[in-house]
């Protein structure tokens, strides 16, 4: 998650208002990189049909906060659940690297050029401990899932590494839409850019949407922003070209 206020509302806004079109009676969302509930929050103010979201987080305190916070959103047409972990690749365990802003904790080192960017020392890695790791894949199987509505995933340039934790389901078009924190300059040491992930999804011929909640950085330099892509057959339906 970057920084700013309302992140990632635009993003989700318009995954919603893809959703709505599609005139689902129910609705599965997977939250990679839940943070304290922005997502959630998000989702629950676009009132669609009944929604089920699996809220997933690795960092313990923003975890219990992500609980707390969310815990007014449940209703009869809203159901949250919680999973503390990473997502990436493959399962297993890895180091989570907590910084002085939580929202920008994630699994990679900050590029070493960030701290010149933000100098308020909010990338700063002031913790490491390990976590537990999961695939999409993997809770696809392991909870039963047929099918998911949203993919979103904010993992601070570790979002590629998710995506290929979820090459069955984008290969069997199980994903209809996917919203992902996308990054055009250097941020962490071995991220992804924007492209890696156009080029990725492209192979399991997602269409590519849009791009919401841009920032730049001081030197006027598009900087991150959410994507939008859409399965082939979500495509079909709504007559992309």
């Amino acid at each position: 998650m970057s920084e700013g206020e309302n992140w990632p509302s635009g993003g989700v806004s318009a995954a919603m208002g893809i959703l709505a079109s599609l005139n689902q009676k129910k609705h599965l969302i997977i939250d990679v990189g839940a943070h304290e509930g922005e997502t959630a929050e998000a989702l629950h103010s676009a009132h669609l049909p009944h929604t089920r979201c699996l809220s997933i987080e690795p960092n313990p305190e923003a975890f219990d906060n992500l609980m707390s916070n969310s815990q007014n959103l449940k209703n009869n047409n809203f159901e949250i659940e919680y999973l503390r972990s990473a997502v990436g690749s493959e399962v297993g365990t890895k180091s989570f690297l907590l910084t002085d802003q939580s929202a920008v904790a994630g699994l990679l080192e900050p590029f070493s050029g960030v701290s010149a960017r933000v100098p308020t020392g909010d990338h700063e890695v002031v913790q490491r401990f390990e976590v537990d790791v999961t695939t999409i894949d993997t809770l696809i199987s392991n909870l039963f899932f047929t099918h998911i509505d949203l993919l979103k995933i904010d993992t601070e340039g570790f979002d590629l590494e998710v995506l290929k934790g979820a090459i069955g389901a984008l290969r069997n078009n199980k994903i209809s839409v996917v919203l992902c924190e996308t990054f055009f300059v250097n941020y962490r040491k071995d991220q992804c850019f924007f492209w890696d992930i156009a080029s990725f999804l492209h192979e399991f011929e997602y269409f590519f949407v849009g791009l919401y909640d841009t920032r730049q950085t001081s030197q006027g330099r598009l900087y991150t922003g959410n994507g939008i892509w859409v399965s082939s057959l979500v495509g079909q339906s709504l007559g992309f070209l």
